[in-house]
């Protein structure tokens, strides 16, 4: 390929509906600064073109700009991703330019959604905001042994109300793998209960722990 640039056909026949969908693909490469373009035509008449760059700007930095469009019917999309990389690390930032969210009829905004995560030998943590950064999860993983596996995950929407104003739920996890969940309730004014539970995420497996190593709680709080 001299001059970086390759053509590919393909197709397919469905035995069934003996339908044949078909593709012709035309892609331009120059490795040496890490860029390919894209172009495809579908049976469909959609036309597809896909512009790549990676590791140019920065090492471990991907950005590839997508985008489709039926003269036929006028769709059309454009999706940009941003994808970094390092050891242990991927992050990872999408936006949909033409995916719009309509809040009236004069307020349109494009999609958008990112992601981050960290990943070691015996564990790994991800973050990712979706649908406009409105829905958050968060998700840990760890291999506490070759037979004991643990993981958790954890989802919050910033439009329902899951809880009153009365409750509070709160859970976090340290760097050592100790996840600790903890609920609040007003019962009536001036009395509450409270419910806690840690558990050592790297001591599942040990059927009589030399130490404590989980622990369950529960508590009453009157005030005057």
């Amino acid at each position: 390929m001299p001059s970086n640039v390759a053509f590919k056909v393909t197709g397919l026949c469905d035995t069934k509906s003996q339908a044949i969908t078909g593709d012709i693909e035309a892609k331009y490469s120059d490795h040496k600064n890490g860029l390919v373009f894209t172009e495809t035509w579908t049976t469909a008449n959609v036309l597809k073109s896909q512009l790549e760059l990676e590791n140019y700007l920065a090492k471990g930095l991907k950005l590839d700009f997508a985008t489709t469009l039926a003269p036929d019917t006028g769709n059309k999309s454009a999706v940009f991703n941003a994808i970094y990389k390092q050891s242990g690390v991927h992050t990872r930032g999408a936006f949909d330019m033409f995916k719009l969210r309509t809040t009236s009829p004069m307020e349109r905004s494009p999609a958008y959604a990112a992601a981050i995560g960290y990943n070691a030998p015996e564990y790994a943590v991800t973050v990712r905001g979706l649908n406009n950064l409105n829905t958050f999860a968060a998700s840990h993983y760890h291999r506490v042994s070759p037979d004991v596996e643990a993981g958790a995950k954890a989802v919050y929407d910033t439009k329902p109300t899951y809880l009153d104003s009365a409750a509070f739920v709160k859970a976090k996890i340290n760097n050592v793998g100790v996840l600790a969940l903890g609920y609040m309730q007003t019962l009536c004014p001036g009395v509450k209960v409270s419910f806690g539970l840690t558990l050592d995420t790297q001591r599942l497996n040990e059927a009589i722990p030399s130490g404590p190593a989980h622990k369950v709680g529960a508590s009453f709080t009157f005030e005057a």
